[in-house]
């Protein structure tokens, strides 16, 4: 059920017409109140619209930082896998111990 065919629809002043888009009807406001009303709706869009490009164009700056930041990881870990390759494999093999360990302990451990 829409707000124009509710119980609540006479206390807001619509009958049985459709509800329009303020800037383009006037009818039911008039006068220099529509006239307000209007302006203040273009103001409220164009701050929406303003608002939404930004938020947009800080996405985009995050997601450039975002891929700027892992290609830099990717870089650094190649470097350092190349300057000292036996410290990296030290390294790998401690962290598969402690995986192996955990997921041993815990398929041990399933009751």
């Amino acid at each position: 059920m829409s707000v124009t065919q509710g119980p609540i629809a006479p206390a807001l002043g619509l009958g049985e017409h459709t509800w329009s888009d303020p800037m383009k009807s006037q009818s039911h406001a008039g006068g220099l109140l529509g006239k307000a009303r209007a302006a203040t709706y273009a103001v409220a869009r164009s701050r929406l619209a303003d608002s939404i490009a930004i938020r947009i164009a800080v996405a985009r700056h995050l997601a450039r930082r975002g891929r700027r930041a892992a290609e830099q990881l990717l870089d650094d870990a190649a470097r350092r896998t190349r300057r000292k390759p036996l410290h990296s494999l030290a390294v790998c093999f401690a962290v598969g111990l402690g995986i192996g360990t955990l997921a041993g302990w815990l398929a041990g451990h399933r009751d």
